[in-house]
């Protein structure tokens, strides 16, 4: 189960996820007030620690009436430890 190919794959799965969520819980308001970090499948992983730092570390994102479950939550987790 921890081969290289399972590995890859369930990064790719994190990483599909955690898009998704970025897409849905944040991309709306940065294309407004922060363009330069519409997040897109190329360029997301670039963005992780800053996302980590404001998310888990600061707590200033997400934003107003918008909110993270515990689940969404771990999505952003796992995607983020899954770059390390």
């Amino acid at each position: 189960l921890n081969s290289p190919a399972h590995s890859q794959a369930t990064n790719e799965t994190e990483k599909q996820l955690a898009y998704e969520l970025l897409v849905l819980k944040c991309n709306n308001c940065h294309a407004i007030e922060n363009p330069d970090k519409v997040y897109t499948l190329q360029n997301m992983d670039g963005f992780a620690k800053k996302i980590k730092r404001q998310v888990f570390v600061w707590k200033r994102m997400p934003k107003g009436d918008i909110k993270l479950t515990k689940e969404e939550k771990q999505i952003l987790k796992n995607w983020i430890k899954s770059l390390k």
